[in-house]
This record gives C-alpha cells, structure tokens and sequence, in this order.
C-alpha cells in the first residue's frame, strides 16, 4: 500500500467518523448524551440542565437516527414551565409520565392551551413559539427533525430565530388540537390523550395477529404509525431506510437488528454475532439502521404496543424515503425465517412462563 493510498483511507475515516453539525451543536448544549443502538430505560438516564428550555435533559443520537431524525428526554418538576420557544424544526412530544399543559402561540399572539397526561402523544406546529408545563412532575421525550435543519444551516440563531410564520400548518384554528380525521388505517390528528387507547386496525402482513395504525400530525413529513400485537407472538422481520424511532409504550420482550447483507438467516449462515439484541420494556427507545432487518418480540403476558416516528408522510412524501422504499417487500415470512430466531423466542418465553402462540410454518 503506498503512502497517498494511506493518507486517502484514513482521510475516509476521519470523514466517517465525524461530527455533523446537529451532532457538533448536540454536544455544545451541556447536557448528557447517550449514543449507542437504543436506550433500555429513559428513567435511569442522567440528566443536564439545558439553557435553551431552562429544565433538565438529556439528547439521544442513536445510530439508525442517521442525521434524519433526532430525540431528547426532557424531567419537569410539578409548577415549572419551559422556556418559550420557537424552532425551524418539527417537533413530536411522547409523555411518559406526568400531567401538565403546552401553550402555544400563533403568528397574531394569541395563545391556545390544553392539557396532557401520560399517555399523550401531540406535535408542535412548524416554528410555532410554544411553552411546556407540568402540573405533576413529569417526564417526556420529543422526536426531532432537527439533525437535518442544522445539518443544512448550521446556524442556531437562524433556526431558533426566525421569525416566519408556516399559516399553511398552523393559523390559530380553535380545533387545532382536537380535529382529527379517520379513513382506514391512516389518521389525521394533532393531539391523542393516551396513545395506549387508540383504535389499531389488523395488520396480519406484518405477522399474525398484529394490528397496525398510521397518523399524519400537524402536516409535518415527521410522522407515526402505532404497532399492537399479542401475547405469545412476535413480528415479522423486515427492513428500510434508516431514521425510525421504535418507542415501546406497552409490554416486555426483545427486539433483533441485523444488516440485510447477513441475509434473511443470520444465524444459519454463521453470522449470529453480527445480531444486535434489544431488551426493551415501557420507556425503550431503539433506532435500526438503514437496511437493517428488525423483529420484534413480546415475552410478557399482555399485549405489547409500539410507537414508531419516521419521516415521509402519506401527504408529504420525502425523496430519501423513496430511495429506500422497500418495507412492504422486505418482510421474511416465518416459512423463511431462521429457524434459530424461533427457538430463541419459545425460550424466552418459556423462562417467564408465557406461552407462545405463533403460528408454525406455512399456517
């Protein structure tokens, strides 16, 4: 290998391994970050006061993020109130326990407020200045499309100061906050009391006994869909483009993450150690890489249910979804499926006395 060609590939490492803007500014803010694959219980994080919201958080920059979306867990103590603000940024707000009320403001300076719980899920509306305060002490987490505003400005001021008014998404409507929309599976809302009582319509393509609902919210390319399934029953593995965030809302068990290029059966074709394993339980929060298959397994004996952000909406389709636009034919159907993966769950389950009901090959 001569010197240039040295020189040449470890200047694609250090690209590699640098940091992007949003990432430069995320470790600029004083406050713990946690990076990794998925975060196993928000709860027993450390936390930081951050300035710029004036209450103690923490950023998660997980590796299937991929400078799409980002995520950061805000503690709230009962009376306090964030700062007031306003972001070039989509913004998604998941409760994970607490009470309180959001305000916000739109372009006139009238203010709209309601009230959340645990439980609830609502957007904040593009660049609309808003406030968060807890009545109980409480916890949440947001889900950002930050890393790809500042990864393109670079310049917190502009994103934090702009001062022009998105009237297309946000205009003072008194039903902001409690229009919704329902056609099939997919739903137009802005604001869901407790996520946890949703309506979820079946989804067996995704594996037997799954039911699956879709939402857009405040007309943002950053959107959810909610996942359901049974007792004694897992998910199908499948795989797509990177900067979904898996968020467990109800239940217990684990989750597999492999690159596709390990093929549909890791295990079998000796590449078990590439297998990256999720124990997750209420709270988890997990991220696959682009391309990554991923399955999901409850071993607890209820019903598990799963929040999932990503980017690309039904309304506003975005081009880096497209590319990657392979989830509905990437599924491994059990007759494919490995058969180490099956076995690994009837023992799991067998350990906390759950019994499995998945279907055998071909039912």
């Amino acid at each position: 290998m001569t010197s240039s060609q040295s020189r040449g590939e470890q200047a694609v490492d250090d690209w590699q391994t640098r940091r992007t803007p949003y990432e430069k500014w995320v470790h600029r803010q004083g406050v713990p970050v946690i990076e990794g694959y998925g975060v196993a219980d928000p709860f027993e994080q450390e936390f930081g006061h951050w300035d710029r919201i004036g209450a103690a958080a923490y950023f998660v920059v997980m590796k299937g993020m991929e400078g799409i979306t980002g995520q950061y867990a805000v503690r709230l103590p009962a009376g306090h109130s964030t700062k007031w603000e306003n972001h070039l940024y989509e913004k998604v707000v998941y409760v994970y326990s607490g009470r309180g009320a959001t305000s916000v403001e739109d372009a006139t300076g009238k203010q709209q407020h309601f009230e959340w719980k645990e439980g609830s899920v609502f957007a904040i509306p593009l660049n609309t200045r808003h406030s968060i305060t807890a009545v109980e002490p409480c916890e949440y987490v947001a889900w950002t499309t930050a890393p790809m505003v500042f990864d393109l400005f670079y310049d917190e001021d502009f994103v934090y100061g702009n001062p022009y008014a998105f009237r297309d998404r946000f205009d003072g409507q008194d039903d902001y906050f409690s229009k919704e929309i329902r056609e099939d599976r997919y739903w137009e809302t802005n604001f869901i009391a407790d996520i946890r009582m949703a309506r979820i319509d079946p989804a067996e393509w995704r594996g037997a006994g799954t039911n699956l609902s879709m939402f857009e919210i405040a007309n943002n390319s950053l959107i959810c869909h909610l996942a359901h399934w049974p007792a004694g029953r897992y998910m199908l593995a499948h795989y797509h483009g990177g900067g979904a965030i898996l968020q467990i809302v109800q239940g217990e068990g684990f989750s597999l993450m492999w690159s596709n290029e390990y093929g549909e059966r890791p295990f079998e074709n000796g590449h078990g150690d590439k297998v990256v394993r999720i124990d997750w339980k209420v709270g988890s929060s997990f991220s696959p890489p682009t391309n990554w298959y991923h399955q999901h397994f409850n071993t607890s004996p209820n019903a598990a249910l799963q929040l999932a952000l990503r980017n690309g909406s039904m309304k506003n389709p975005l081009g880096i979804r497209h590319a990657h636009a392979a989830a509905f034919t990437s599924t491994i159907p059990l007759e494919r499926e490995d058969p180490a993966i099956r076995q690994m769950y009837e023992e799991d389950v067998a350990r906390k006395g759950v019994a499995s009901t998945m279907p055998g090959v071909g039912v």
